[in-house]
């Protein structure tokens, strides 16, 4: 069994010597496979981002891998493993391979590379959030499926209101149960959607649940904005824009460049209900973090949701942006918050009231108005007091 590791250079010239040294060890017998960092790729397919287009360094590489019979090795796990590290214009490839000979495939068939056990967690969730959207779109226009359904028993009860056969009560109970499963579905759609918190018993309040959506819809949407140059703005591109570049402004110099968004779309429910097959994953990905402290970029990805602070919210500073993080990122946070909890007494100063057990913020309230007693008497020591705006330590994000 013979093993080689491959760090390749940058430039494809230099590349050359690797390629034929490939080619002349492609004859021996023996298994044989080459690990690392090939510095090409062999398709589009495995480049993501950039501007980047077919080169004859790619096909160069390509025919190698053909002539000497090698051939990749599957994946578990990320497959992008290069990233340039531009917010801007980020760009991922496939450059780090196994490629292996038909010796070691057959002497080692069940074999695959496996990425980090946080890459292969966050390869599952966006597996399975691409089958749980061809899913909703194969079977999720619940109002149509409604329709559908109660036409289906008023055509069928139109059409047996005559006749004495028995097995006609059967398909009835058939269709209604169809029907009620379909409207319980588009009534448990509609209350998630309209995020309220009761429900009149025995009653279907889907015309109600239609009003709360376009109440918060309405509510929410933002119309106008006035950017940086207290310029008005109109419509969803421009009001977009202006709210990339507030927060390009707080967020780059706070936050490091390199944070690719887009969350799993999945929530804590996900996971309770899912436990039997995902704890194991989710356990391994918690671990792995510990164990080297790094986060895959899938996992560190956010959602900011933007809450209106005000009625009517014109400005950027009128909204409060919330994180929506992934679960695996807030079960980390809170393991490491419970860790920081039992020695945060010796890194906080004791005049520190918030953060600290036993502790209240409104302690300084009390504290202020003692202070301010009889601040106004001309009589005693000058005094002197500031008054400190602290909104942008709520308004910010770090």
């Amino acid at each position: 069994m013979l093993v080689t590791f491959i760090y390749a250079y940058n430039e494809a010239i230099d590349r050359i010597p690797l390629w034929n040294y490939m080619l002349s060890l492609s004859s021996i017998s023996m298994p044989w496979t080459l690990i690392g960092d090939f510095n090409c790729i062999t398709s589009l397919n495995e480049v993501c981002g950039g501007r980047e287009r077919w080169t004859p360094e790619m096909q160069t590489f390509k025919d190698c891998l053909f002539d000497s019979g090698m051939s990749s090795m599957h994946i578990v796990g990320g497959r992008l493993t290069w990233f340039n590290k531009r917010s801007q214009a980020p760009v991922h490839k496939h450059l780090d391979r196994m490629v292996t000979n038909a010796s070691w495939f057959n002497t080692f068939s069940e074999g695959c590379v496996m990425g980090s056990p946080m890459a292969q967690f966050s390869a599952k969730l966006k597996h399975t959030k691409f089958l749980l959207k061809q899913l909703n779109r194969d079977h999720g226009n619940i109002q149509s499926n409604v329709m559908v359904a109660r036409n289906s028993l008023t055509e069928f009860q139109e059409f047996a209101c005559s006749s004495t056969d028995s097995g006609v009560l059967d398909v009835e109970k058939i269709l209604i149960a169809n029907l009620n499963n379909a409207l319980m579905q588009e009534e448990s759609f509609l209350l998630q959607k309209a995020r309220v918190k009761w429900l009149h018993l025995g009653d279907s309040n889907n015309s109600f649940f239609h009003q709360k959506c376009k109440v918060n819809w309405n509510k929410n949407k933002v119309l106008t904005l006035v950017d940086g140059e207290n310029h008005l703005v109109h419509g969803q591109n421009q009001c977009a824009q202006v709210a990339v570049n507030y927060f390009s402004q707080v967020l780059v110099k706070r936050m490091k460049r390199n944070k690719a968004p887009g969350p799993d779309g999945v929530n804590v429910e996900f996971f309770l209900a899912t436990w039997h097959i995902t704890g194991t994953s989710f356990c391994n990905a918690v671990k792995f973090f510990f164990e080297s402290g790094a986060m895959h970029s899938g996992i560190n990805s956010t959602f900011i949701s933007l809450i209106p602070k005000t009625v009517a919210p014109t400005r950027m500073n009128d909204f409060r942006p919330i994180s929506l993080c992934s679960v695996l990122y807030k079960c980390i946070s809170k393991i490491i918050a419970m860790h920081l909890k039992s020695i945060m007494h010796y890194i906080v100063d004791i005049a520190q009231s918030a953060f600290i057990p036993g502790h209240s913020i409104s302690d300084n309230v009390l504290l202020a108005q003692e202070l301010f007693r009889g601040y106004n008497r001309v009589t005693g020591l000058p005094k002197c007091a500031l008054k400190i705006d602290l909104h942008k330590a709520f308004d910010s994000l770090s």
